[in-house]
């Protein structure tokens, strides 16, 4: 974990993720950013929490 990195309590990366949702547009989404919000087994990164808001990697 880098300097610059935090922790986010699993409840609040599953609220942005979901918040986020409402904005979701990108056809070729893997996996939509409710399910990853609903498949969040625990507290997550800063940088885990950007990867799982880019729907399409």
């Amino acid at each position: 974990m880098s300097k610059n990195e935090r922790i986010v309590p699993k409840g609040l990366a599953q609220k942005w993720l979901i918040q986020a949702s409402h904005y979701e547009i990108h056809p070729k989404a893997e996996k939509t950013l409710r399910e990853r919000a609903r498949d969040l087994k625990g507290d997550v990164t800063t940088s885990e929490l950007d990867r799982l808001l880019k729907p399409w990697t």
